[in-house]
């Protein structure tokens, strides 16, 4: 199931690649990291959604809650603007003593999986390497 989630995200982003400016005109950079109430978040995806329209862009959160954006594309970097921010995250899958696979719920609230609702935004300045620190609560609704 978390492959599945991740795959999907990667061929929505594959659709956008085409919208915006060309990939050769990704002109700034960032990285980050992604923490819930002080830890690093152990996994999943930030994704940059831009309010003009253009191309998206996310980062595959390593095990240390650091990500490097890059375009949907896997060109690093990004077109400088306004972006909202979404983060997703699917908790490893476990088995019990009889194989089966137990179901765990997200870390993060459901709102931040949403680029509207999750309060998140960016603006992304060109020939810069931006760095970008989501601070997440398992409060937020």
């Amino acid at each position: 199931m978390k492959y599945c989630l991740s795959y999907l995200i990667l061929v929505a982003l594959a659709g956008l690649a085409g919208c915006g400016k060309s990939i050769e005109n990704a002109e700034a950079t960032a990285t980050g990291t992604v923490t819930l109430d002080g830890n690093p978040l152990p996994g999943g995806v930030v994704e940059l959604a831009p309010m003009d329209g253009g191309r998206a862009a996310f980062g595959t959160i390593q095990q240390d809650g650091t990500f490097t954006i890059a375009t949907s594309a896997g060109v690093n970097g990004l077109d400088p603007g306004e972006y909202r921010i979404r983060v997703t995250y699917e908790p490893p899958e476990t088995e019990d003593a009889d194989g089966n696979v137990a179901e765990q719920e997200s870390l993060i609230p459901e709102s931040y999986t949403s680029a509207e609702d999750s309060g998140l935004s960016v603006v992304i300045k060109a020939g810069e390497a931006n760095q970008i620190d989501l601070k997440l609560s398992s409060g937020a609704e």
